[in-house]
């Protein structure tokens, strides 16, 4: 009984040293896949604050295009009202 003991005993070290690195090694696998997740929020985030800013220059610059073009009429339309 002595000798199943004996033989037995570095199998179970072996594999709870296996199960612990295994463990561990889980364990930084889902902390970098975390990290992973986390940059490629961040980054959608700023791709989308961006891609706003731009649609707002856009949005700012047709409005003075529009503003740029009523104003001249505009006048002429003052200036040669009778009257």
């Amino acid at each position: 009984m002595v000798k199943t003991y004996e033989t037995a005993q570095p199998t179970k070290d072996k594999t709870k040293t296996a199960a612990q690195t295994t463990k561990d090694k889980t364990s930084v696998m889902a902390q970098k896949a975390g990290e992973k997740a986390h940059t490629g929020k961040d980054k959608a985030a700023g791709l989308l604050q961006e891609t706003g800013e731009k649609m707002k220059h856009m949005a700012q610059r047709t409005a003075d295009a529009v503003k740029g073009r009523a104003w001249p009429r505009m006048m002429r339309m003052m200036l040669t009202r009778p009257g």
